[in-house]
């Protein structure tokens, strides 16, 4: 059994994933159970290392930098994205689509909606634009043709 460490609000989460990340997820497990049984045990892990325990957070970040590094080294137009940026950019995505708050709030682990919305106010701000152009459109008269 894996033990992690209690969440800010004590309470456990669960974050929905897609069909395809889903199905690698799948991939993955059986693989490891093909090479290496006892590395795959029943805790489903999608973020796991080889042997199918959690990240040690430290290696971890450590690795991202430097290959974020190579990267940015061999493409120099790239940006050098840190770890938690990701964090931010899944957020921010998710608001710009029109997703509600209180959704990206859950799988961000926020205690509570005011939290994402103080911190993502950026990206709610541009939402303002469409939302006043949809309260236009819900508004205006309809055109009635004219007999001629």
């Amino acid at each position: 059994m894996i033990d992690f460490r209690a969440t800010k609000s004590g309470r456990v989460r669960n974050v929905d994933i897609d069909a395809r990340l889903a199905d690698t997820s799948r991939a993955k497990h059986e693989m490891l159970r093909a090479v290496s049984p006892e590395h795959a045990r029943g805790e489903h892990l999608i973020f796991c290392n080889r042997y199918g325990e959690p990240h040690n957070p430290t290696q971890f970040s450590r690795q991202w930098r430097e290959r974020v590094a190579k990267a940015v080294e061999a493409h120099p137009d790239l940006d050098a994205l840190h770890l938690h940026e990701l964090r931010h950019t899944h957020a921010t995505l998710l608001l710009r689509a029109g997703v509600h708050p209180k959704i990206v709030s859950e799988r961000l682990g926020h205690a509570d909606i005011q939290t994402t919305l103080n911190t993502y106010s950026h990206a709610v701000k541009t939402l303002q634009r469409g939302a006043a152009d949809l309260v236009g459109a819900l508004l205006a008269p309809v055109a009635v043709e004219q007999p001629i």
